[in-house]
């Protein structure tokens, strides 16, 4: 009998040593446009040290025919460290997809752990519905930057987060420091009164006009309070005429905003964490430019 991809297909875990001709699969069979060198970074992120692996991955005849790929943080969430892995990029040759499910099945068969997804394709999702994954809201909004009149000192916006980092809680502190090494990401500072907080977002294009999409605020109340402000920094400062939102990230739909088509689907997997825990942090959606 001749050889066939069930017999000499084998599944492993992708290890460091791993992840050059990890990358270099996705770059020729995902997307092309990122650099095989641009996956490898974005493939070596992690905030755990003692990740086990950076997801896992099908071989034939020692050529990489399938990967689910894995991040993984360690994140104190309601004062207790919680363990995330964050499966991500699923991309396998079609002759080798009977396996798929066996991909996504090792990673999230690790124990001890919580589990997002967010950007899985079409047939992923129901895929990870039918696993036990639970969606996220996908509601999203388009919000105009229009300026605010400002009385001075009530507000304080920066887009200098270094001058700031002192004076935002620890756990603040780490996030920040956890993700500016990422050259696509933007931060902004806010404060009212003894309260600061900080946000998180990509500039990308909304109608073919410079657009921030924001992917975390660390205090959504204060947020709420400050935006008026903020946007007004964005328009006049950045030049950025609007801001993609999706709702979930905020504590309420601010004025001068409007729904737009829905986010992409996102999931998580947990037994004792709510939806409000999981955010776009410490995720293929801030270590990879996509």
């Amino acid at each position: 009998m001749g050889d066939t991809p069930d017999r000499k297909t084998t599944l492993k875990p992708i290890t460091g040593d791993d992840v050059a001709r990890t990358a270099l699969f996705l770059h020729s069979h995902m997307n092309s446009k990122f650099s095989a060198q641009e996956w490898e970074r974005g493939l070596r992120a992690s905030w755990y040290e003692n990740a086990p692996n950076h997801g896992f991955m099908l071989e034939f005849d020692g050529e990489v025919v399938g990967v689910v790929c894995a991040l993984y943080s360690e994140q104190e969430i309601d004062g207790e460290p919680r363990l995330i892995c964050n499966p991500h990029t699923w991309c396998v040759l079609e002759p080798y997809r009977a396996k798929s499910v066996s991909l996504i099945l090792s990673v999230i068969r690790q124990p001890d752990m919580h589990y997002s997804m967010y950007s899985p394709n079409r047939d992923g999702e129901e895929i990870f519905a039918y696993l036990g994954f639970k969606p996220l809201g996908r509601e999203a909004l388009a919000i105009l930057n229009l300026p605010t009149p400002q009385l001075p000192g009530k507000v304080e916006v920066s887009f200098e987060l270094n001058s700031a980092l002192d004076r935002l809680s620890v756990a603040d502190r780490k996030c920040v420091q956890d993700h500016r090494d990422f050259p696509w990401l933007r931060f902004i500072f806010y404060a009212s009164g003894s309260k600061h907080g900080f946000l998180i977002y990509k500039p990308c294009r909304y109608k073919r006009l410079p657009c921030a999409e924001l992917l975390y605020v660390s205090d959504k109340s204060l947020f709420a309070r400050c935006w008026p402000a903020i946007r007004t920094r964005l328009l006049l400062r950045q030049g950025v005429f609007t801001t993609k939102a999706e709702l979930r990230l905020l504590q309420q739909r601010p004025g001068f905003s409007f729904s737009t088509a829905h986010a992409s689907a996102k999931f998580f997997l947990s037994d004792s964490l709510p939806a409000e825990a999981f955010n776009y942090t410490y995720s293929e959606l801030v270590a990879l430019n996509l």
